[in-house]
């Protein structure tokens, strides 16, 4: 039996699984701690090994994956930014617009009015 990660040797299968992990459960409230617990790892020794393969930290992983399926929510949809924040796993839209904001360099608003003119 063919193991699913078999095509991509020379990266680490706990590595690789953390991040599909994160990837299908970006939406949900999930922490280090619960990552580490689904791959039978310390917290820390998940943490150095994400780094090594991926190049960050799982925790800016996460926030990168949901920052950019935010970019594509606010550029594809008329939803409210509070349910994008939604959307994407933050309960709180005044923090995922901080947060927005620190990464893209643009409130989540101003984002959209610019991709909007730049599809007109």
């Amino acid at each position: 039996v063919k193991h699913q990660f078999q095509s991509l040797k020379g990266k680490n299968e706990i590595a690789l699984r953390t991040k599909h992990f994160i990837d299908t459960n970006y939406t949900q409230s999930i922490s280090l701690k619960d990552i580490a617990d689904t791959m039978y790892v310390s917290q820390h020794y998940l943490s150095h090994l994400f780094k090594k393969e991926v190049g960050d930290s799982p925790f800016n992983y996460l926030i990168s994956r949901r920052i950019e399926e935010a970019k594509r929510l606010l550029a594809d949809s008329e939803m409210p930014i509070h349910e994008v924040a939604s959307q994407v796993g933050y309960g709180n839209d005044k923090y995922f617009s901080m947060l927005f904001k620190k990464i893209t360099g643009q409130t989540p608003s101003s984002f959209r009015e610019q991709s909007k003119m730049g599809t007109e």
